[in-house]
């Protein structure tokens, strides 16, 4: 994750169930054979998303970050991001707002 990006989420809470992972990249093969651009990568604004493997060429995330915005979502072109909120009283509470 980047640094501007580390600071921006910092401000806010993040109460993580380690019992239940809301967002994941459902088959890293589908990011290495079919997807070049890596939209979810690019898009997530806290960072969650980042490439791996050799010559990075899947997309791996780690939820406890989550902004749970949705954005990664709804760029996939193959579906291929799990995403629900997480159970009540966990996920992210943002300071301002």
């Amino acid at each position: 994750m980047s640094e501007d990006r580390r600071q921006l989420t910092a401000q806010n809470s993040f109460r993580h169930d380690p019992d239940f992972v809301h967002v994941a990249v459902k088959d890293t093969s589908v990011c290495e054979s079919a997807c070049q651009r890596h939209p979810c990568v690019t898009i997530c604004p806290s960072g969650v998303f980042v490439l791996e493997g050799d010559g990075a060429t899947h997309a791996t995330a780690d939820y406890r970050f989550c902004v749970e915005c949705g954005a990664c979502k709804l760029v996939c072109p193959f579906n291929n991001v799990y995403l629900v909120l997480p159970r009540g009283g966990f996920g992210i509470e943002h300071k301002h707002g």
